[in-house]
């Protein structure tokens, strides 16, 4: 899969819709411990994954909860890990990594989403879009490296929302940017 604009639109659609109780089609994953709640749509040649972004009070808490953590051979913010930890192992077994895999989200989810790139490294084709959303780690989105048979490729655009702009403020005060594309290929 190739990056395109409906690859964008269908990233901003499933990112917009992650906010309602059901996506037609998709399978719900939810752990109301962490209030972390995602969303897996299977096709027979592309998987979806989308999370839902910052909607709840109990939301804010692991936005917060934001000192550095080592996930994923990397420093990570220590809410993030706790709620992607919540729900990843689940997503991860309705996943094929032979098809083409479309990871979204906005805000919160926009994190939990990069965190789920870094996951995926078993995977031959991963596309990650992102809307507003805060920084998840310590490595920075362009250039990004995943290994040495793996490389991404990040655009960035301005304007995050407010949770964003907050959650950087308490996180290593850099600004993230609003939309994310990065796509991973096998070379």
């Amino acid at each position: 899969m190739s990056f395109s604009e409906d690859n964008l639109d269908t990233a901003c659609t499933y990112s917009e819709n992650a906010y309602n109780d059901n996506i037609v089609g998709a399978t719900k994953i939810e752990c109301e411990r962490t209030s972390t709640t995602a969303f897996v749509h299977r096709t027979p040649h592309l998987d979806i994954v989308v999370f839902r972004g910052t909607q709840q009070l109990r939301d804010w808490m692991y936005n917060v909860l934001s000192f550095p953590r080592p996930y994923k051979g990397r420093l990570c913010h220590a809410g993030f890990v706790r709620a992607h930890r919540s729900v990843w192992p689940d997503i991860r077994k309705l996943l094929d990594p032979a098809k083409k895999l479309l990871i979204c989200g906005h805000s919160l989810g926009g994190a939990l989403a990069e965190l789920s790139a870094w996951s995926c490294k078993e995977f031959q084709d991963v596309h990650l879009i992102t809307m507003g959303k805060p920084t998840a780690t310590t490595t920075h989105a362009s250039g990004v490296s995943f290994g040495e048979e793996r490389k991404g490729r990040a655009c960035n655009s301005s304007n995050p929302d407010s949770s964003t702009r907050v959650q950087n403020a308490l996180y290593w005060a850099r600004l993230s940017a609003e939309c994310c594309i990065l796509s991973i290929r096998s070379i």
